[in-house]
C-alpha cells in the first residue's frame, strides 16, 4: 500500500522519514484559509479533512500523469493529511501573513501557555477491477500539546524573526528547526508541535 502525504510541510516530511516508511508528497491545492468551522478546533479538523479529500480526488484523476504511477504496482493507497494551529484564548493562530502579524502572535504568547493542535485525516483509496476508485475515511484524530513561553522583549522577537522563516510555521515559531530559545515547557507530544502526532499516527500506519 502506497502512503501519500497531502502536505508540502518540511516538518511533516522529516517526521515521516524518521519512521522509514516510503511515501510520496502530493500537496493539496485548496485555500485552507477559506475553511471555517464552528470553533477553532472544528476549523483545524475540517481543514485536515478537506485536504485529504482534495488529494484523494487528485490521485484518482486518470489524466493526472504525475500521480498515475501510484497505482501501477499496488491497487491501494493511503492519503494522510494534517493541519496545525495554535489556539489561544479561544482564537485560532495559523501561519502569519507578514512580519507584523508574526510579531503580534509572539507578543501574545509571551510569558503565557498556549495550546498547539494538530488534526490528521487518513483516507484509503482503492482501485477497482473496473478501473474506478473506492475511497473510505479510516482515521480522523487530533492531538493537543501545551507550550509555555518565557517573557519576550520586542528586541528578542525582532532578532528571532530576522533569523527564521516564520511564515512557514503556525503561530510564527517552530519547536525544533529554528533559533528559538524562548520555549520553556512542552506538555504533550513534541512531534505534534512539529506537525504530525506520531504517537497517534503510527498505529494506523502499522495496521495498514
Amino acid at each position: 500500500m502506497h502512503l501519500i502525504l497531502a502536505s508540502g510541510s518540511e516538518g511533516r516530511r522529516h517526521l515521516l522519514s524518521l519512521l522509514q516508511i516510503p511515501f510520496t508528497v502530493v500537496p493539496s491545492a485548496i485555500d485552507e484559509e477559506k475553511i471555517q468551522g464552528k470553533n477553532p478546533l472544528d476549523t483545524i479538523q475540517l481543514r485536515a479533512q478537506r485536504k485529504a479529500e482534495d488529494v484523494a480526488k487528485i490521485i484518482t484523476l486518470s489524466k493526472n500523469i504525475k500521480t498515475n504511477h501510484l497505482f501501477e504496482e499496488d491497487k491501494e493507497a493511503l492519503v494522510l493529511s494534517a493541519d496545525s494551529s495554535v489556539i489561544f484564548q479561544n482564537t485560532l493562530y495559523g501561519k502569519p501573513k507578514d512580519y507584523e502579524d508574526a510579531k503580534r502572535m509572539l507578543k501574545s504568547f509571551s510569558g503565557k501557555t498556549h495550546e498547539f493542535v494538530t488534526a490528521i485525516c487518513i483516507i484509503k483509496v482503492q482501485k477497482t477491477s473496473k478501473g474506478g476508485y473506492l475511497t473510505r475515511k479510516i482515521a480522523e484524530e487530533y492531538d493537543r500539546s501545551y507550550i509555555t513561553f518565557r517573557s519576550l522583549t520586542d528586541e528578542e522577537i525582532d532578532v528571532y524573526l530576522s533569523r527564521t522563516a516564520y511564515k512557514k510555521f503556525a503561530g510564527s515559531y517552530d519547536l525544533l528547526d529554528s533559533s528559538q530559545t524562548f520555549i520553556v515547557n512542552v506538555k504533550g507530544s513534541p512531534s505534534n508541535v512539529t506537525g504530525l502526532p506520531l504517537e497517534i499516527l503510527l498505529p494506523y500506519l502499522q495496521k495498514a
